[in-house]
């Protein structure tokens, strides 16, 4: 049986999509990137907490 409740602080887990939030700021205008720090494809972190 699966644990319900994986995520908890000391789990370590993959990230699977990294891309980045995009915002339509301005009709008609190409949408920018929201700014920030994302997790990176593949890269193995480690959960600190659970909200």
């Amino acid at each position: 049986m699966i644990d319900s409740v994986w995520a908890r602080p000391g789990v370590k887990c993959v990230c699977v999509d990294g891309s980045r939030p995009m915002a339509s700021v301005f009709p008609g205008k190409p949408p920018i990137e929201v700014g920030g720090t994302f997790p990176v494809t593949g890269q193995i972190y480690t959960i600190e907490s659970v909200v």
